[in-house]
């Protein structure tokens, strides 16, 4: 035996304790339940991806950016990759003509919340470039009211309304009127929001 030192069978022995140490701890690591934070990030990762559907949250963006006939139809078109456009890529590429980058940028918020949030469907429209003019309205005026539940209400509900009535006209002041009114807005899952000062409608329609 040598002296100074412990043996090989007791060297074995004690790596052997400490490798089926390391196994029963491990093994008792995964036998208890995993925390709640890690339990709830599974299961939204478990989820399947939430379909597209109508935004519900009032917003002002449509002062700005209507239906955007030709540029949507550029959008489409240039909408080929995987990645959403960039502003900066589109700007040097001059694909919306002669703007500035923070218009493109404005532009393109409301471009990937009209079709990007629909990627099916812009995908169909990317590989549709012979669409008719016609058709090419209605899909704007469809995606549109899909993003804007103001102008959703606004084409779903007034407009109907007033062809009912006997003087089927539409005036500045009765869609002021309109826009008043408590229900306007109070749809499924709407915030109210606030009018730029300089765009408020009842301002215009007392100027």
């Amino acid at each position: 035996m040598s002296q100074g030192g412990p043996s090989k069978a007791a060297t074995s022995k004690t790596t052997a304790s400490k490798a089926s140490l390391a196994a029963a701890s491990q093994s008792a690591a995964r036998a208890q339940p995993a925390p709640r934070k890690t339990r709830a990030r599974r299961a939204r990762a478990a989820k399947p991806p939430a379909r597209p559907g109508e935004e519900g949250r009032l917003h002002t963006r449509v002062l700005k950016c209507t239906l955007e006939l030709a540029n949507s139809r550029i959008f489409w078109a240039e909408s080929a990759a995987a990645e959403p456009m960039q502003a900066e890529v589109a700007f040097e590429a001059g694909w919306f003509g002669h703007r500035s980058l923070s218009r493109m940028r404005e532009l393109l918020t409301n471009l990937r919340a009209r079709y990007g949030a629909f990627p099916s469907a812009l995908q169909v429209l990317h590989r549709w470039p012979q669409m008719g003019g016609d058709t090419q309205k209605l899909i704007c005026h469809w995606h549109l009211q899909l993003s804007d539940p103001l102008y959703r209400q606004f084409s779903g509900t007034f407009l109907p309304e007033r062809l009912l009535q006997e003087d089927p006209t539409i005036r500045k002041l009765q869609v002021v009127t309109w826009l008043g009114r408590p229900a306007v807005g109070a749809g499924r899952g709407a915030r109210a929001c606030s009018w730029p000062a300089s765009s408020c409608p009842r301002r215009t329609a007392q100027a």
